[in-house]
């Protein structure tokens, strides 16, 4: 792992569950497109010549692309032009000036990880694979890591567990870094970002230089450049308890009215969820939690009321976050048809045990229809303290005016038969419907669609950001 000199520059302030991440680069660059003409896959196949010539074989055209992997199959089913893997920042900047000169769609992958069909594989136009900016660089005072937007969290991770040290990012092992933080990034918080500009410029944006950009990055996805590379803060940290607990549905109104209690805590040491999954290859749900301390401590007082819950079964432990982002990446695996909603709302305990009934019921409305379709629903909270964070050195786009605690909702389902994609997206639909029309009557609801967790074709993201 190769050590830099720390650079100062852009502090991205996104979403924090289990502690704050203070700083973070990002280097970007953006290409200045006319708005007098739509940009489309007319003139790829030009691109792609031209980029073929000028990178030889870093340039793949997709019959003859055997290594092309994303997560969601939906996605690998999209045929590109062609796929471009830049190196440098510079040779970004090199394919955005190809890729507007001649008017060519093109997606931006960096994990992978999106369930959006064309989030990151573009359908006719050039994808833009970022796989090899992945460098993890190690400051030489040890407080700042620099991690190329193309790196996974798992490999983030393991790079500087070895020293005891960490930064606050992704929980799933091979979510990229790039996409996760530029949307907004559950359990991190960000602070610096460099940038390619689509007029081919290369830019560091901070709260002080560019500030309007840096101001849109955090959390504004990545319509506004292409990101480079993250300076992340880099915290001490050994190994931490935790693990997933399962449980019968009995124990579901027991959970919810515990991680309630979690949910208005000010201990920054807890992170959590709970939820419920429907097991199609077994015919039941589950309720599961996943608990997390960020210190080896075997028995936290702060999680006493809710440990009393009694669970199935239980992957508990002391561990370093590698070793709980592999495990989430087992229960999430590649090569799935996907889809994850979400939408969020002011704590309340009615709003999840409704939804919760909502949920069982739909369904049962589906599962004769999609035997291999597999829902999950997630409540998620977000603490005081990361809403607070994310007003300083600038303030973020996500709209976030009161200091009090949400909880946001993730719905992430799977499914092996393209024939069942309908009966999955109506059972997406109903769920969201009902459970929006819920937490209105109940005057809970909040305008905040987590861009992650979204769909760009069917969510209205940016409907809930600053103006």
């Amino acid at each position: 792992m190769a050590a830099f000199t720390t650079p100062t520059g852009l502090l991205l302030v996104l979403l924090g569950v289990l502690t704050a991440l203070l700083g973070h680069e990002v280097s970007a660059q953006f290409f200045a497109i006319p708005t007098t003409r739509d940009v489309g896959t007319g003139g790829c196949d030009v691109a792609c010549a031209t980029l073929a010539s000028d990178f030889g074989a870093q340039l793949h055209y997709p019959d003859a692309d055997k290594n092309f992997t994303v997560w969601d199959q939906k996605s690998r089913d999209v045929r590109s032009a062609c796929r471009i893997e830049p190196a440098t920042s510079k040779e970004v900047a090199a394919v955005l000036g190809v890729l507007v000169s001649n008017w060519c769609n093109f997606a931006v992958k960096s994990g992978g990880h999106s369930s959006s069909r064309d989030a990151s594989n573009s359908v006719g136009g050039v994808t833009v694979d970022l796989k090899r900016i992945s460098s993890v660089e190690l400051s030489a005072d040890r407080t700042q890591t620099r991690v190329g937007t193309g790196a996974i969290w798992g490999d983030v991770y393991r790079a500087l567990e070895p020293k005891n040290l960490t930064v606050i990012g992704g929980r799933v092992d091979d979510v990229g870094v790039g996409g996760l933080l530029t949307g907004g990034g559950i359990s991190f918080l960000s602070a610096h970002s460099k940038l390619v500009l689509p007029n081919a410029t290369i830019i560091t944006a901070n709260e002080n230089c560019n500030s309007d950009l840096y101001f849109a990055l955090r959390g504004g996805g990545n319509n506004f450049g292409i990101v480079t590379h993250f300076t992340l803060k880099t915290v001490s940290q050994g190994k931490i308890r935790g693990g997933q607990k399962f449980y019968s549905m009995d124990k579901m109104d027991a959970l919810i009215d515990q991680s309630h209690k979690l949910t208005l805590s000010d201990d920054p040491s807890i992170g959590f969820w709970t939820g419920v999954i429907w097991m199609c290859s077994h015919n039941t749900t589950l309720a599961l939690a996943q608990e997390m301390y960020s210190k080896p401590v075997q028995n936290p007082a702060v999680w006493s009321d809710f440990d009393k819950v009694e669970p199935l079964g239980s992957t508990m432990r002391t561990e370093y976050m590698s070793n709980f982002s592999m495990e989430l990446k087992t229960g999430t695996p590649s090569g799935n048809r996907n889809w994850m909603a979400t939408m969020t709302f002011l704590p309340s305990k009615e709003q999840e045990k409704r939804m919760v009934q909502i949920f069982n019921e739909e369904v049962d409305r589906v599962k004769a229809k999609a035997p291999t379709f597999q829902p999950s629903m997630t409540f998620q909270p977000i603490p005081v303290s990361a809403i607070k964070a994310m007003k300083v050195r600038g303030g973020s786009a996500l709209g976030f005016e009161s200091d009090t605690p949400l909880t946001l909702c993730n719905w992430a389902s799977s499914w092996h038969d393209a024939k069942e994609d309908d009966a999955a997206y109506e059972f997406r639909q109903r769920m969201l419907a009902r459970s929006r029309a819920s937490a209105v009557e109940l005057g809970v609801l909040h305008k905040y669609v987590y861009m992650n967790y979204a769909d760009s074709e069917r969510d209205d993201v940016f409907a809930g950001y600053h103006k």
